[in-house]
């Protein structure tokens, strides 16, 4: 009888872990599965991930969703850039293309460029064209795409890009 509230009280305490570690916004299994396994043994922490499934705290497509909509509503990362921190996070391949098919790379990257010159317009065409593939590069947008945008904004009048 011992043993028996002994496992139920460590199945608790995993629970709670992963319940805290979840509180500070969504994670993936894989995330979820290596912060308990520093904590508790393998098979606690699979019967603590199955009761996070069966409670649906624990969706890696939600999680999935989640990280796009973070990267492409503020920061403006590429597909690829999204698709790599996916895969390190542990998401099915499938998960992953069926949540950046609808990113519209060219948008985001225009978006992106926009702001980055927002606020400090070069005034010549290889700064402006340096400053926008500095940023561009750095969000994962490949290169074609980055110098299209860049041809594209140089050729705006100044006005409309802020």
């Amino acid at each position: 009888m011992q043993s028996h509230f002994s496992n139920q009280e460590n199945l608790n305490k995993s629970f709670k872990a992963a319940n805290r570690f979840i509180s500070y916004r969504p994670r993936s299994e894989l995330e979820i599965r290596e912060k308990l396994l520093t904590k508790f043994p393998s098979s606690l922490v699979q019967k603590t991930i199955d009761l996070l499934k069966s409670q649906n705290k624990i969706n890696d497509s939600l999680f999935a969703k989640f990280w796009v909509d973070k990267y492409t509503n503020s920061s403006y990362r590429s597909s690829s850039f999204i698709k790599t921190e996916l895969i390190k996070k542990g998401l099915d391949p499938d998960i992953i293309n069926g949540a950046i098919e609808e990113i519209d790379d060219e948008h985001l990257a225009f978006l992106s460029a926009r702001k980055a010159i927002k606020n400090s317009l070069p005034d010549n065409y290889q700064s402006f064209t340096n400053k926008i593939l500095n940023t561009l590069n750095y969000r994962g947008f490949d290169y074609s795409l980055s110098c299209k945008i860049a041809e594209e904004l140089w050729r705006e009048k100044p006005e409309t890009i802020a």
